[in-house]
């Protein structure tokens, strides 16, 4: 017999929330090594950042069900974005950073995206299609924002 109870499941807590508290938050959750840059942050560091990530975006107006578009390199700002927005219950997805600017225009009016988080690198694919996106409210940026978009970071800080 199947329960007639309504099962929650928020993969985010399960990959972080549960460890922190079953293993304690000082191991090293993200490694980064590349040519610029060392960096590790600890599964408590990650809880921090998806928490404040998921407040931010409903701080912004994202809710239950609204598409949330990362277009980023595998940062951990962009896997707290992720985890954030699973974590309040909305439904986040990544872009290639690969393809052109017409087929964001496609993707984002397509999911019907109100929040697009971009990495600074990757701004001028989004910028150009702007005023096209019919349902875009919030352009976030993970590093130096343009023109009328957020900064991740001041968002962080506050």
């Amino acid at each position: 017999m199947v329960s007639k109870e309504k099962t929650e499941f928020n993969v985010s807590e399960v990959l972080v929330d549960q460890n922190v508290k079953k293993r304690g938050g000082e191991k090293v959750a993200y490694h980064l090594q590349s040519e610029n840059e060392s960096r590790q942050v600890t599964y408590n560091e990650l809880l921090v950042m998806i928490n404040k990530t998921g407040c931010i975006l409903r701080h912004l107006g994202v809710t239950f069900e609204n598409r949330v578009m990362i277009l980023d390199n595998d940062t951990i700002e962009a896997v707290a974005c992720i985890l954030g927005s699973i974590k309040i219950g909305a439904i986040p997805f990544m872009a290639n950073t690969m393809i052109n600017t017409n087929d964001y225009e496609y993707i984002l009016n397509d999911s019907r995206a109100n929040t697009v988080i971009v990495g600074q690198a990757y701004l001028e694919k989004i910028e150009p299609i702007r005023n096209k996106l019919k349902n875009l409210k919030n352009l976030v940026v993970i590093g130096k924002p343009g023109r009328d978009a957020i900064s991740y970071h001041e968002l962080m800080s506050n």
